[in-house]
C-alpha cells in the first residue's frame, strides 16, 4: 500500500488527475483503504500536493533533499512569527538596548538557531526518516517515546504562546474584540486544521 501511495504523490501534479484515478481504483480493489479519511487523503490531500507521508522510511530513490540550507529556510520561516515579540521587548525593558539593537541582536540569533536546527533536521532526510523517530539509536524505543513526547508538549506550548499573542493582537487592531475572543478565533479556525491521518492495520 505504501508503494501505491508513494506513486499517488509523485504524479500529484496539475493535469494528472486520471493517473491519481487509476491508482485509487487500484487500491480500492486490493481492500487496502477502506475508511473515509483515506479517501479523502486520496482524494484531496495529495491531488493538492499536501505531505501524507506516515513515519514510515522513505525508500532512498524518494528522497528529495539532503541539504542543512533546505532545512535552514524551513525554521527560519518558524522562528519568524509573533512568538519573537516578547522576547524583543526584553531588549529595551530589561537590557537597556535600543529599539536597532534588539532587532539586529533578535535576527542574528534567530539566523544562527535556524542554521543549527537545520543541521540537525537534515540528518532526517538523509536517512529517510522523521528527526523524531530517528532519536530511538541514540536512546532506545522508550527513550525516542518520552523525546517525542515532549516535543510534542513543546508544540503545544508555542501554539498557546502563539494563539494568546495572535489574539492579543487582534485586540489591539480592534478594542471592541476582547483577548479571549481574539484567541478563540485563532484556535477555531487555525486549530482544526492540525488533522493526523492514520493508516489502518498499521
Amino acid at each position: 500500500m505504501s508503494d501505491l501511495l508513494s506513486s499517488l504523490e509523485k504524479i500529484s501534479s496539475p493535469g494528472k488527475s486520471d493517473e491519481i484515478e487509476d491508482l485509487q481504483q487500484t487500491v480500492d480493489h486490493e481492500g487496502d483503504i477502506r475508511s473515509r479519511l483515506q479517501r479523502y487523503k486520496l482524494g484531496f490531500l495529495l491531488p493538492s500536493q499536501v505531505e501524507a507521508q506516515g513515519i514510515e522510511p522513505i525508500p532512498e530513490d524518494e528522497r528529495e533533499s539532503f541539504k542543512s540550507l533546505d532545512m535552514f529556510w524551513v525554521w527560519i520561516s518558524i522562528s519568524t512569527v509573533i512568538s519573537g515579540l516578547p522576547i524583543g521587548i526584553l531588549g529595551p525593558k530589561a537590557y537597556n538596548l535600543s529599539f536597532l539593537a534588539t532587532m539586529v541582536t533578535l535576527i542574528t540569533f534567530q539566523f544562527l538557531g535556524a542554521l543549527a536546527v537545520g543541521f540537525i533536521a537534515a540528518m532526517g532526510a538523509r536517512l529517510g526518516m522523521r528527526t523524531m523517530v530517528i532519536t530511538r539509536y541514540s536512546y532506545g524505543y522508550w527513550g525516542g517515546v518520552i523525546i517525542s513526547i515532549l516535543a510534542i508538549l513543546s508544540q503545544l506550548g508555542w501554539a498557546l504562546v502563539g494563539a494568546v499573542l495572535a489574539g492579543q493582537i487582534l485586540h489591539g487592531v480592534n478594542s471592541n474584540i476582547p483577548s479571549a475572543v481574539g484567541i478563540l478565533i485563532i484556535r477555531s479556525d487555525f486549530g482544526s486544521s492540525a488533522i493526523v491521518f492514520s493508516c489502518p492495520g498499521r
